[in-house]
């Protein structure tokens, strides 16, 4: 008789029989056998199957939810790629210094959602005065003391541009 199955612990099999009549039943990876009445063996089967796919569903359903979680933290964070490539500790400075809220044309909300909201209605880092600033299309701006550089640094981001480096003051001109 060799029935095989598969079992929570791995693969299992009938090895043979003790003298009077009951099953040797083998496991992958154990050095004993287990002694089962012949009456026994398809409720063992059944239980060890039932097992089997029911801790592979559990996995199964615990690398969904991990995946659902991961996308969502993704999402969640939407970043469009900003801070991709960063250490984590740098990513989540920044990440908390654009979800701070703060108050923006009387309204408040994240510095994120105010940078992305003013880039979509064309806002561009520019220059004034040799300091950065958010400029508006009706030529109103927006400080690094107003909205912090790394909202300036986003906003760079989303567009696709960079301010041209700044003279040192320190520095001797030509």
């Amino acid at each position: 008789m060799t029935r095989e199955w598969q079992s929570p612990e791995g693969r299992r099999w009938i090895e043979g029989s003790t003298p009077d009549g009951r099953l040797l039943v083998r496991t992958e990876g154990l050095a004993f056998a287990q002694i089962l009445p012949v009456s026994e063996l398809d409720r063992e089967i059944h239980r060890d199957e039932s097992n089997a796919k029911s801790r592979l569903a559990s996995r199964e359903r615990i690398d969904r939810e991990r995946a659902a979680e991961a996308e969502t933290l993704t999402e969640k964070r939407g970043l469009h790629g900003f801070t991709e490539g960063m250490p984590s500790v740098k990513a989540r400075k920044i990440e908390a210094a654009l979800d701070k809220q703060q108050m923006f044309n009387g309204k408040i909300m994240k510095r994120r959602d105010f940078i992305e909201q003013s880039v979509a209605d064309g806002a561009v880092v520019g220059l004034w005065h040799d300091k950065r600033v958010l400029q508006f299309p009706s030529e109103s701006f927006m400080t690094e003391r107003d909205v912090t550089s790394t909202a300036l640094d986003y906003a760079e981001f989303l567009t696709g541009t960079r301010t041209p480096m700044l003279r040192s003051k320190h520095r001797r001109q030509p």
